[in-house]
């Protein structure tokens, strides 16, 4: 089976799984992945998976991992991962057989870890396995230099219109409409589910509209130019943190609730981190209820 072509043209999602597809027929492991480092987690983007029954967009802590192992100085292939220190007491391997392992680190547009190429075998390989270093070492420069391509396309084209822009009619600078919004939720949600960029979306439920252009200026005046806010309407305010891992961005909700009430506005506020497994409408659907019911119970009081 012929490499993977060399082209920095070719989209990120096509060039990974033609990797996969390689390494799966030539360096023959029960698992091969494309898993992605959100700052907290690894989780898997794209796998050809035979051994251990992971799907796309699992995830797990990444200091359990072997990559973080891998990433921190550990051997890239491991033959033998019971003959390796570091990756010998891993708490992965508490939960399911390793006897072999390869991880090759990816690099973001900006030279900070994207993820990793991951493979993994429930028995020992013995030294053969290192014979595939070269190559594992070339497809790990080549999805590197075609990953940092498409962010340098997305980044030409990236999403300042719904994040720079007004909503019509509207004086509020940098706040978008519901129309804005669903057209950024249709974006983001392929971007994100290619990349594996962590997210979080949450609701902020105002009692009527007048307050709601209140809290939509006071989290643009909060926010990162790249997060998007949106008016919705029936007092309604969305926003998109980009970029942030689940718990920092359950963080920064916090830290939202507390700047709207110290600046005397009382709304409801749910959140919900994004995930591959089911999209941004899924995240504003569990933010969206979560903050009505949270208005209604400071309405109540």
């Amino acid at each position: 089976m012929p490499l993977p072509r060399n082209t920095t043209d070719l989209p990120f999602e096509d060039a990974c799984a033609q990797v996969l597809d390689f390494l799966r027929q030539e360096v023959p492991l029960g698992h091969w992945s494309i898993s992605r480092y959100d700052g907290e987690r690894q989780v898997h983007l794209q796998l050809r998976d035979d051994a251990y029954g992971v799907r796309a967009g699992d995830h797990r802590a990444w200091d359990t991992s072997l990559c973080a192992r891998m990433v921190a100085g550990a051997p890239r292939i491991a033959p033998d991962v019971a003959a390796v220190a570091q990756y010998a007491n891993a708490p992965v391997r508490q939960e399911a057989p390793i006897g072999a392992y390869v991880g090759i680190p990816l690099h973001d547009a900006d030279g900070g870890l994207f993820g990793t190429i991951c493979g993994l075998d429930p028995n020992p390989q013995g030294r053969r396995l290192d014979q595939h270093a070269p190559v594992l070492e070339l497809l790990g420069s080549l999805l590197t230099a075609v990953l940092r391509a498409e962010r340098s396309r997305d980044r030409t084209r990236q999403l300042t219109r719904w994040t720079l822009g007004g909503a019509a009619g509207s004086p509020l600078k940098g706040v978008v409409d519901r129309g804005a919004w669903y057209e950024f939720l249709t974006a983001a949600d392929e971007q994100h589910r290619v990349h594996g960029d962590p997210a979080r979306v949450a609701v902020f439920q105002a009692a009527d509209e007048t307050a709601a252009a209140r809290v939509a200026q006071l989290l643009r005046q909060n926010l990162r130019e790249h997060d998007v806010v949106a008016v919705l309407g029936a007092g309604e305010v969305g926003v998109v943190l980009t970029r942030i891992p689940p718990a920092a961005g359950e963080l920064c909700v916090g830290r939202l609730q507390r700047a709207l009430a110290d600046a005397g506005l009382r709304v409801g506020v749910g959140s919900s981190a994004y995930s591959i497994a089911d999209g941004f409408a899924a995240a504003w659907a569990r933010a969206e209820s979560a903050a009505r019911a949270g208005r209604e119970q400071r309405t109540a009081a």
